[in-house]
């Protein structure tokens, strides 16, 4: 901004400053000549208005007063130059040469280039899969990020950072929030991301080793299956069922390795009847 005013702002704080310490050096010498006429002329203590030390105190207080407003032109002058708070791109500008501002006027929009942040809404029933809590800081779970860009497919690697502290009362969802670093920076593994693009987001779960995937369709009642023995018979098995999606359902326990899911529908089933797999030999 046009620094004209507060430059001499500036110089007359200073000139004032000046003639503060001039001020105070002659009351300084002022006070030190009271004191020898005193000590020569004087007879018991001396008072203070005698050795002049009112008015020494009001010359110091000046010069404090003096340092005080140089400090402001100093501070007034050095807001005449603004600087982004981090780097980054200019989003757009709300002002031109020679407009007026006021102090808590927007003068431009920026963003930053170092970070970005990506909201992803989960369902809250997903937190537990995924070991997150509500309003607080993510372990590092990595999210793989894509787009179409042209005729390619680009990846970008982030992680979740944190959770917001509330469930959108309209969507029931959770927004996670995920960290991609230097995104707006064109590399030989991706593209530059630009601000306002929709991503695909990936989220890298949590391993579980010996895990049964069965179709959806074979769960009854939420946490049971039909299994046909050894014996070739029908057996109704309780599981506890890590996750289910559209088309299937993973089973963590309840289900031994090499055990026959029943995936037909019985009609009249009834516990412990002989079954037998269509196409084979009784």
């Amino acid at each position: 901004m046009d620094d004209t005013d507060y430059q001499n702002a500036l110089a007359v704080s200073e000139a004032a400053r000046d003639q503060a310490v001039a001020a105070l050096e002659l009351e300084q010498a002022a006070v030190a000549m009271a004191v020898q006429e005193w000590e020569l002329l004087g007879e018991g203590e001396a008072s203070a208005a005698a050795l002049r030390k009112p008015q020494l105190k009001a010359a110091e207080a000046i010069l404090r007063g003096a340092h005080a407003n140089l400090e402001i032109a100093r501070n007034n002058l050095s807001r005449t130059t603004l600087y982004a708070p981090y780097s980054g791109r200019t989003q757009g500008r709300n002002v031109e040469l020679g407009n007026w501002v006021a102090p808590g006027s927007p003068l431009a929009t920026i963003y930053a280039t170092d970070a970005a942040e990506v909201s992803l809404p989960l369902p809250a029933n997903a937190l537990g899969k995924l070991g997150l809590s509500l309003a607080g800081p993510a372990k590092e779970i990595h999210v793989d990020f894509t787009a179409a860009i042209g005729d390619t497919t680009e990846h970008w690697q982030g992680k979740l950072v944190r959770t917001d502290a509330m469930v959108d009362p309209t969507t029931r969802m959770l927004e996670a929030i995920a960290l991609l670093e230097h995104p707006f920076l064109a590399t030989d593994a991706a593209s530059a991301l630009a601000p306002g693009m929709f991503l695909h987001a990936t989220i890298r779960g949590r391993e579980v080793e010996n895990v049964v995937r069965i179709p959806r369709h074979a769960l009854l009642r939420g946490d049971r299956v039909r299994i046909m023995n050894a014996e070739g018979r029908a057996e109704t098995r309780m599981v506890e069922v890590l996750q289910n999606t559209v088309t299937e359902s993973l089973i963590a326990s309840g289900i031994e390795d090499g055990e026959r899911v029943i995936l037909t529908g019985i009609p009249l089933f009834v516990e412990g009847m002989q079954v037998r797999i269509e196409g084979e030999n009784q």
